[in-house]
């Protein structure tokens, strides 16, 4: 079962956020969100070694689970440990990469569902 946790900082929760663009920028996944109050946050995956996004319709199956552990609604960034993503991930990497040394993150947005795998967390960069 998915253990699934908050991850970010409180100014990221309260906000309904949209995607605004989606980009590999030289090996980095940047992602540039707008909250409801028209402010720009960029999230930043350093060392992202798998991406997937798709529309929150099609993710209902994770946004139950995440509504059942009480993170929904309460977070844009979330990190989900022991995933059937990280699972298949690994299991298609025949275990070279091993789970201790990645992570699942899920942004959810306003329309869409962003799954990243990575070695290291996110970096939030707030634009004025």
């Amino acid at each position: 079962m998915t253990d699934y946790s908050i991850v970010a900082d409180s100014s990221l929760h309260s906000l309904p956020y949209e995607l605004s663009s989606l980009r590999d920028e030289n090996g980095k996944l940047v992602l540039e969100i707008m909250g409801a109050d028209g402010r720009m946050v960029c999230v930043v995956f350093d060392d992202y070694i798998f991406f997937s996004k798709q529309d929150e319709g099609d993710a209902l199956r994770t946004l139950g689970g995440m509504r059942e552990a009480g993170v929904l609604g309460r977070a844009v960034i979330i990190r989900a440990k022991k995933s059937s993503l990280l699972r298949w991930f690994i299991d298609e990497g025949c275990g070279v990469k091993i789970e201790e040394k990645i992570s699942h993150y899920i942004i959810v947005l306003v329309d869409d569902v962003v799954n990243v795998i990575c070695i290291t967390p996110p970096l939030v960069i707030y634009n004025k």
